[in-house]
């Protein structure tokens, strides 16, 4: 599910895009003492499902431009995603005192990078279908 055609960007900054939203992760996952904007668990876990699924869909993005096929960008992108999901979260357990690894954020993370991933699925058969009366 490409956010922008892959044709219309120059290659290099979906690239850039994807490492500098990394960063940001990486970032307020490392942070020794997160501000709690709100104290609810849901909005933490809404926040990683966000984060990841935007993570996902950049690295998508990054996929389609060098993967020869859309199936090898997408494993790519779910894959990549999720693994620097696991490793940030490993992170907050080995290097931060104050912050520790969640299997919740792990599933938070997960449940984005696949939300967009079946998103993407959805919209690429969506755009397979030939235009008929019925479903136009």
């Amino acid at each position: 599910m490409p956010l922008i055609y892959p044709s219309r960007l120059p290659r290099i900054v979906p690239v850039i895009l994807l490492i500098g939203w990394s960063l940001c992760i990486l970032w307020l996952s490392l942070v020794p003492h997160p501000e709690k904007v709100i104290g609810i668990k849901v909005w933490d876990k809404l926040s990683h499902a966000a984060a990841y699924a935007l993570l996902a869909s950049l690295a998508a993005q990054v996929g389609l431009r060098y993967f020869p096929s859309r199936h090898t960008a997408w494993r790519w992108a779910v894959a990549a995603s999720w693994l620097f999901g696991l490793l940030m979260e490993l992170g907050q357990g080995l290097l931060t005192r104050s912050r520790r690894a969640s299997l919740g954020d792990i599933l938070a993370n997960s449940v984005g990078i696949f939300a967009v991933y079946l998103v993407g699925a959805l919209l690429a058969r969506r755009r397979q279908r030939p235009l008929t009366e019925e479903n136009s």
